[in-house]
């Protein structure tokens, strides 16, 4: 199309016909996501054709499209020193452009600065601080805005209601949000989907589910068209929250209304069979997906990987792992971790590290969970003394290993009776700044207590408390017993008045 109008351009030019202000602005328009625009700009200055106030909207919108704002800026400069008065137009470009960067600040000053130009905001001017605003978190002072519309004499509009009811959502006001609506209804404006959509998602998100999905009855009940868009964001929200039944009957609308889901939303609901277990559908959606011409992502096959590996098909994820490549998409750190899991639970901690080593191949750096997995792997599945050296290497090479790294290994060491290895381990991770956990030092209070080691207990049990950690009815009821075989009466009334203490039932 663009091709077109330069072909024509050229032959009116060619022509000697000089085109008018209508076929540039028309160029222009179609022009405004490339550079090729100041060039066209600067044939109409040349032709001495006056440009109208369109004209300077779309090299306004070019110049924000593009982020270069202070060259937008600049231009509204020049032209109220030169040409024309600045427009409402020109000021909502500008306005948009830096909340788009998030510069709502400027955006004010600009909406002041309309006043002083004698220029007065429209609904749309409104829109845009308040969207802004609510952006950035700063929803009660989009209100004002709103209310400050009415005031001037402008109607807030369905898309004013819809930016409030969802800035209160992005800050889980739900009840803030329904009252935006309910202020909508009573204004006699109709909720549209997008009304709907936010209200659903907002619900989803502070874990109001069966609220979000009433509103869709309504909305489906109402006769409301969804698009795609709409789709797309509800089967997200609801699968975010593992209502999987209600996402698939979604999506079941969806295919029957005719509309062709994107490949997130296709990924998004195999994982939702993934997780049900049902890899038979989610290998028919895949099948469905690229037979529809759209292209899995990496983050399918990870999908499709994962799903084999919590059926126990190993090697089926390995040919998929294959098959991914092959399509010349790069697996990432969360497809190696879940196969190195799976692989660790097999006890197959050959295939675990070769997979280990082929991450580093495809120059992926091995994350603190991929460590974990396999420290948590060898001290469950595996052999002790492995996971003892691979700790002790990882250590070595000054690999970042996390609290979860020393309590797998805290857990094993205790359950294998080498309660002063557990302990060494212990004190090894308060010395890395971790916290102190009630599951670190009860796994070692009991092993202690069983092997009547209760002068270094007690001090763990100090230790504990003075890192405020609250006495469990486990740990007292392992001290107590222990105290007792051992006949330590005074131990024993000291454990009884802090069970007292810390409001637990002495039995």
């Amino acid at each position: 199309m663009v091709d077109d109008a330069l072909f024509v351009l050229a032959k009116m030019k060619n022509l000697n016909l000089p085109p008018s202000i209508l076929t540039y602005n028309s160029l222009l328009h179609n022009l405004r996501n490339t550079d090729m625009i100041w060039d066209v700009y600067g044939e109409i200055r040349t032709w001495g054709i006056s440009p109208t106030e369109y004209t300077h909207s779309i090299l306004m919108d070019s110049l924000c499209r593009n982020s270069l704002m202070k060259e937008a800026i600049k231009f509204l400069q020049n032209r109220e020193e030169t040409e024309m008065k600045p427009c409402v137009v020109w000021f909502n470009t500008l306005m948009a452009g830096m909340c788009k960067i998030g510069r709502v600040d400027v955006a004010k000053s600009l909406f002041c600065k309309m006043y002083k130009n004698g220029l007065l905001p429209d609904v749309y001017s409104f829109n845009i601080i308040i969207h802004g605003l609510c952006l950035d978190g700063f929803v009660e002072e989009a209100l004002q805005f709103a209310i400050n519309m009415e005031r001037h004499g402008l109607r807030p509009d369905v898309v004013t209601i819809n930016i409030l009811a969802k800035g209160f959502g992005m800050l889980g006001m739900m009840n803030r949000a329904q009252d935006m609506v309910n202020q909508m209804l009573q204004k006699g404006l109709s909720p549209d989907v997008v009304t709907y959509v936010t209200l659903v998602c907002g619900y989803c998100q502070t874990n109001n589910v069966d609220e979000g999905v009433k509103l869709i009855d309504q909305m489906l009940s109402g006769g409301l068209v969804l698009n795609k868009s709409a789709f797309d964001l509800l089967i997200n929200a609801l699968c975010k929250c593992r209502r999987f039944a209600e996402a698939k009957g979604m999506f079941a609308i969806m295919m029957k209304q005719g509309l062709t889901p994107n490949v997130e939303t296709y990924t998004t609901i195999m994982n939702a069979f993934c997780e049900e277990g049902d890899i038979k559908a989610m290998l028919g959606l895949l099948d469905q997906m690229e037979a529809r011409g759209k292209e899995p992502t990496h983050v399918t096959y990870t999908v499709v990987i994962k799903g084999f590996c919590g059926k126990g098909m190993l090697q089926e994820s390995l040919r998929m792992l294959k098959h991914m490549s092959a399509r010349g998409l790069s697996p990432d750190e969360i497809t190696f971790n879940i196969l190195i899991q799976s692989f660790c639970k097999a006890r197959d901690f050959r295939n675990a590290f070769l997979l280990h080593n082929e991450m580093t191949v495809q120059n992926l750096e091995p994350t603190h969970v991929t460590y974990n997995i396999l420290i948590n792997g060898l001290c469950i599945y595996g052999d002790l003394k492995d996971a003892n050296r691979l700790f002790d290497s990882l250590k070595k090479q000054n690999a970042k290993l996390t609290k979860s790294a020393y309590t797998s290994m805290i857990k094993s060491h205790c359950a294998k009776g080498n309660v002063h290895q557990a302990m060494l381990l212990f004190y090894q991770m308060i010395e890395m700044g971790f916290e102190v956990s009630l599951v670190d030092c009860s796994s070692i209070i009991i092993r202690l207590c069983k092997k009547l080691l209760l002068g270094e207990a007690k001090a763990l049990l100090r230790l504990m408390l003075y890192n405020g950690i609250a006495l469990d009815r486990r740990i007292s009821s392992v001290l107590f017993d222990a105290f007792n075989r051992v006949g330590d009466i005074y131990s024993m009334s000291q454990l009884y008045s802090l069970i007292i203490k810390c409001g637990l039932d002495p039995g």
